[in-house]
């Protein structure tokens, strides 16, 4: 009932023109006019995959705008003016903007600090961005289905155009294409998945389904709420992994899931090998293909983090995945 009512809400909003994304430009606008043409259940999922980006963008932004401040105050107890001056225009365009796309001169300009957060904002926007569009396709796949099951061939055409829409999106690169690497640990935009290190400790639940840690491999990606993941920590609950904290790292986040429809888990993670008290502890994931946002503070006295997977009670097709789990060092 509470999936119907949104979506009856999202239809009214749609209708009278009142969901705008954030930088919406002219050639969007037109597209949003195209739209109008389209069923009624295709518009919904746009302007689904629409918000998800706007919201994501929206998280961002405190987070980066925070960290600019922190460079700002740094460099003015550095007595570093012109340094702390761009750090103040750039926190401006992005509260006034919610965007950082600046070109390649204006980025020349600035400090190598603030280049590293440009390239970090890019990045981490065209991830999401390509995985909205990912998102979209799959469910744009499914409705296409059920089109041709009911012999409806011009919904059909019409699922493929918008299908391969999605996907031209995906496999375009905003930011020019090129991929943002960390240059090591003084990088302040440093991002290191943790599916390219080691674990130091690890015990799953049920030992025929051993760990499995996947890295940018979509032939063995994780399908679950409209989702592709190939990166992937697969841990079945009830289990732990264990890694060493990279110095100077604060932050980490993931997306956990079950990857069968029967598992329902909470996920916790705690630093130090602590075993009570955890950092973060999700609410139960129930067995419908929920997904799981998670996003911890790292203190700064954290050596080692565990990946904590709970049963609830239960440990039959406890599926358990941590999906693009990321540490991120940002500035502060």
């Amino acid at each position: 009932m509470r999936v119907e009512f949104k979506t009856l809400r999202m239809l009214r909003a749609l209708a009278a023109g009142l969901l705008v994304p954030v930088g919406v430009c002219h050639a969007q606008a037109q597209s949003r006019a195209d739209d109008s043409l389209l069923p009624q259940s295709v518009q919904v999922l746009k302007l689904e995959r629409e918000n998800r980006v706007k919201d994501f963008v929206e998280d961002q932004k405190t987070r980066y705008l925070a960290g600019l401040e922190k460079l700002r105050t740094d460099w003015v107890a550095q007595n570093k003016v012109e340094d702390a001056l761009a750090a103040l225009k750039l926190k401006s365009t992005l509260k006034e903007t919610s965007d950082l796309d600046l070109t390649d001169a204006e980025i020349a300009t600035l400090p190598d600090g603030l280049k590293r957060v440009v390239e970090a904002w890019r990045a981490a926007v065209e991830k999401e961005n390509a995985e909205a569009n990912e998102a979209l396709a799959n469910q744009l796949e499914a409705l296409r289905v059920g089109a041709i099951k009911k012999g409806d061939l011009g919904l059909v055409r019409i699922l493929e155009e918008e299908k391969e829409k999605s996907l031209e999106s995906t496999n375009q690169s905003p930011g020019g294409g090129e991929e943002v690497v960390a240059s090591g640990p003084e990088d302040p935009a440093e991002q290191i998945p943790l599916t390219t290190l080691k674990p130091t400790l690890a015990e799953v639940g049920y030992e025929p389904q051993p760990l499995q840690i996947v890295h940018q491999n979509k032939a063995r990606a994780i399908q679950v709420g409209g989702r592709s993941f190939p990166s992937y920590i697969f841990a079945h609950a009830k289990s732990k992994v264990r890694f060493d904290v990279p110095e100077g790292v604060n932050r980490f986040t993931a997306t956990g899931g079950c990857s069968h429809a029967g598992g329902n888990v909470k996920f916790l993670v705690f630093f130090n090998k602590r075993t009570r008290t955890p950092e973060f502890e999700s609410p139960e994931s129930k067995p419908n293909g929920q997904l799981v946002k998670i996003d911890v503070e790292i203190p700064p006295e954290a050596k080692t983090i565990d990946l904590v997977v709970d049963t609830c009670g239960n440990g039959t097709a406890d599926h358990s995945f941590w999906a693009d789990p990321v540490f991120f060092r940002i500035p502060r």
